[in-house]
């Protein structure tokens, strides 16, 4: 089919002989057993992460003829590499801020940006670089990360709230970059859900995403007047928070009432509460993905069912011994679904987790982090890990192969949205 298409040409050569062509180029397999030439290439998916991902090769000589008879075998490669650039990260900081540091500040955009340089010339790509929407070419696919809420400083209007805003004027700038007819990947509209519970709900309301029961509230009013239609226990979130922080619980309703009052006391005005049925589970799964496609996960794992989370923050502990290709075609579902091609997806499943069963989905994010597995041996939590010497080196092996798996993203898709016509190869190498 369409995305096991060839982008080679096969010749071969007897002893003393000419170069010939093989061909068909996009046999069945059936078709390469029986000999003639026959031969097929492609590139498997990602089913198993990265690593195990690779391009293959099934071919056939006329006449059935031994390898070690051949003069020769050459693959005439024919280039599927789109034009390539990347968005430079620019960022000014507030240098009159007590806790100024440009290093630090810079350190997690600069090291992803030195690991894309690393990966482009693995492809046979120079990238051309835009560093603000007017300087991006047409027909260029820039690969591009930004995160957290230090990328930019936002002019507000009055009554703006900066975490509400936020998400959507990242949306709303790294859109403007394909004014000119360059390709942004990931899309630029998907970061209006980063760090947005609120958008992310109807999101998954809009595309049939099996989620928790979910209540929005808008003020302390709104909650205590429509508490009643709270199905508890529920878990409590600031729709704006990263890292679980600032998560709260509810059992009974005068539980409920006491984390209303705590949450909107501490909260801005006219940031909402989100209210979520809590799932009784010790595990959740964290995959990310890379277009539709598993590239890395793990299960979290509570310290116990009373934890609201199992994130490493709260003591959570990881088992890296995740089913990547029991789960694939849920991610391909959900990627589909959402229109969110890039992400860190947060799933759960009630009691013991079935991963050949849907699972609920608590929230996506188009930008992650990524933890690498620790040690075999170790036996603290996650926490902990993150501060030996070991995770940075783990931490920059993972990400590598997160963006040669981007880049190879954006060559599949290119590479899918073309068909080449093979003409007169057989006298190519004939003078």
């Amino acid at each position: 089919g369409f995305e096991q298409r060839s982008s080679l040409q096969l010749f071969f050569a007897l002893p003393s002989g000419p170069l010939q062509p093989l061909g068909p180029a996009h046999s069945p397999k059936d078709h390469i057993i029986a000999g003639g030439g026959a031969y097929r290439h492609w590139r498997e998916p990602m089913t198993h992460g990265f690593e195990h991902t690779g391009s293959r090769l099934w071919f056939s000589i006329p006449k059935n003829v031994a390898l070690k008879e051949l003069s020769r075998l050459v693959a005439v490669v024919f280039p599927m590499t789109p034009n390539m650039g990347f968005v430079e990260v620019v960022h000014k900081p507030d240098k009159k801020a007590k806790d100024y540091d440009p290093t630090k500040r810079r350190r997690r955009k600069e090291i992803h940006r030195e690991l894309f340089f690393e990966t482009f010339p693995t492809i046979g790509v120079e990238p051309h670089l835009a560093d603000r929407p007017e300087a991006t070419l047409p027909g260029i696919h820039y690969l591009w990360r930004t995160s957290h809420h230090d990328e930019f400083n936002l002019e507000l209007q009055p009554g703006e709230i900066y975490e509400k805003r936020m998400p959507y004027a990242f949306a709303e700038y790294f859109g403007r970059f394909e004014k000119s007819g360059a390709v942004l990947f990931p899309p630029p509209a998907c970061y209006k859900f980063y760090e947005n519970k609120v958008a992310l709900t109807e999101l998954f309301q809009a595309s049939n995403v099996l989620m928790p029961e979910t209540w929005v509230f808008s003020s302390l009013a709104d909650a205590m007047g429509r508490r009643d239609q709270v199905h508890l226990p529920v878990v409590l979130k600031d729709p704006y928070g990263y890292s679980s922080i600032g998560l709260l619980q509810a059992e009974t309703m005068p539980e409920l009432i006491e984390a209303f009052q705590t949450f909107f006391s501490k909260a801005k005005p006219g940031v909402e509460v989100l209210v979520q049925k809590k799932v009784r589970a010790l595990k959740e799964a964290r995959v990310t993905y890379v277009d539709g496609r598993p590239f890395h996960g793990y299960w979290r794992i509570r310290q116990s069912l009373k934890s609201a989370s199992a994130a490493s923050t709260r003591g959570g502990f990881q088992d890296f011994n995740f089913p990547l290709e029991t789960i694939a075609p849920f991610v391909e579902s959900f990627a589909n679904k959402t229109g969110v091609p890039v992400g860190g997806v947060d799933l759960i499943w009630k009691d013991n987790p079935d991963v050949q069963q849907e699972p609920y989905t608590l929230e996506v994010s188009p930008t992650s982090d990524i933890n690498p597995p620790s040690p075999p041996d170790w036996k603290e939590g996650y926490a902990e890990f993150k501060h030996t010497k070991g995770f940075r080196n783990a931490y920059l092996g993972i990400r590598r192969k997160w963006t040669e798996a981007m880049v190879l993203a954006v060559v599949d898709r290119h590479r899918r949205s073309k068909r080449h016509l093979f003409v007169g190869m057989d006298t190519l190498f004939q003078n």
